[in-house]
């Protein structure tokens, strides 16, 4: 599987992430997808009006393509790239 972010798999991630408060999740890798319309994404995350840490922060964002083509985020799991 290719793990390149096409343009396409960019702005539906940005359209699910649209909204969040606090936190901003940059997405470096797709690390999968399955038949269902979800995607997995290896995302380095940000924390908003906090002083930055020396050490990366990395979670697991799962997207799902949803109901009418709108993208919703269905999961979050931070984790150690």
């Amino acid at each position: 599987m290719d793990s390149t972010l096409t343009e396409d798999l960019q702005a539906l991630f940005d359209q699910a992430a649209e909204g969040l408060i606090g936190v901003r999740y940059i997405p470096e890798e797709l690390l999968g997808t399955d038949c269902g319309g979800q995607y997995r994404f290896l995302c380095e995350k940000q924390r908003i009006g906090m002083i930055l840490s020396t050490q990366k922060e990395y979670s697991i964002v799962t997207v799902c393509e949803g109901q009418e083509g709108n993208p919703v985020i269905v999961d979050i799991q931070d984790t150690e790239k």
